[in-house]
């Protein structure tokens, strides 16, 4: 986890850390501000490409999970990169800590990288709500 004050250039370490990516990395980065647990894994699948009507968070983990798992046994684990992390709802922080524990084999199945501007142990139920819902 990346972590400082607004403006000292967390956003811009990501930028710089995906330009020097082999192109064929799978990767995943978006902006964790206001995004529900379902809309939150619907946005990550759709920057791996997926496009899909499940209609449930645990249907759309279990998508993400089988695509994770074929990419870490047949090249690297795809990689999450969430900026603002801090202004996520605390539910969809749970939803990641689901991604998070995802394996295959005895690997991890997803890399995340985290930046946000303060510790998430230190945020209230009232500063996941900010941002609109997605």
């Amino acid at each position: 986890m990346f972590e400082g004050p607004e403006g000292s250039g967390k956003s811009t370490v990501m930028r710089q850390f995906v330009s020097e990516l082999p192109r064929d990395t799978s990767i995943a980065a978006l902006d964790g501000t206001g995004y529900k647990p379902r809309g939150f894994v619907s946005e990550i699948l759709s920057r791996y490409g997926y496009t899909t009507d499940l209609q449930t968070t645990e249907e759309l983990l279990q998508l993400l999970a089988m695509f994770a798992g074929q990419q870490t046994r047949s090249y690297q684990p795809p990689i999450v990169m969430i900026d603002n992390a801090d202004r996520m709802f605390p539910s969809t922080l749970k939803t990641l800590g689901r991604m998070a524990a995802m394996t295959e084999g005895d690997k991890p199945a997803l890399r995340i990288i985290l930046f946000s501007r303060r510790r998430l142990n230190a945020l209230s139920a009232e500063d996941g709500k900010l941002g609109a819902e997605r």
